[in-house]
């Protein structure tokens, strides 16, 4: 579950992709509608939403199981409908699954953040118009341990959590991250292990 503002909250799993809209009655009674996603013929019965978020121009950007970046815009003709791959949505933005989508803003307009089994995490440009231009790739860093199941990123867009499927959690400097092009910089908070059996703890 994602709220965009007070009014729009989106729901996501296995297929199914909901847009819900919050009403307030007169009397002072809630009541939610939804409309469903349109995937299109070709992925409609192969795609699983894992993540969605929310990015600049009303985008609502979303993570699939086929490693695919899905953008819709609903305050557009195409209503609940994804934009076409190669048309607003990107093709193999990762390769594999997409495990996670986190809005991120550098102080030069809006972004986000993906990443996946691929162990990359890539920062992307958002305009703020969708006549203005697409939604493109500006920074791709290797996390190099193990594929990444979480992000989250602090209140003011400075640090990065990065959590792996291995059982690290990384801390990240944004801001040093995106000048050096890199994740060397990124503190481990929490060591795990990913290969292999634990066999013995002691306190």
């Amino acid at each position: 579950l994602c709220f965009q503002d007070n009014v729009t909250l989106v729901s996501c799993g296995h297929r199914p992709l909901s847009f819900w809209t919050r009403e307030e009655s007169d009397g002072g009674g809630v009541s939610l509608s939804s409309a469903s996603a349109r995937f299109g013929k070709t992925l409609a019965g192969e795609l699983s939403v894992v993540d969605v978020c929310f990015a600049g121009g009303g985008r609502t950007i979303v993570a699939t199981n086929l490693g695919h970046l899905g953008v819709f815009h609903l305050d557009s003709n195409s209503g609940t409908r994804m934009l076409p791959l190669g048309k607003g949505s990107i093709a193999n933005a990762h390769d594999g699954a997409m495990n996670c989508v986190e809005t991120f803003s550098n102080g030069d307009g809006a972004s986000f953040l993906t990443a996946g089994v691929d162990g990359f995490i890539k920062l992307w440009k958002c305009p703020m118009g969708v006549s203005k231009g697409r939604i493109s790739c500006v920074r791709t860093f290797d996390q190099q341990e193990s594929p990444v199941q979480s992000l989250s990123v602090n209140s003011d867009n400075s640090s990065m959590l990065v959590g792996t499927r291995g059982g690290e959690i990384l801390s990240v400097d944004l801001h040093s991250a995106t000048l050096a092009g890199d994740l060397n910089s990124a503190t481990t908070i929490v060591s795990g292990h990913f290969h292999g059996e634990v066999w013995g703890l002691a306190t």
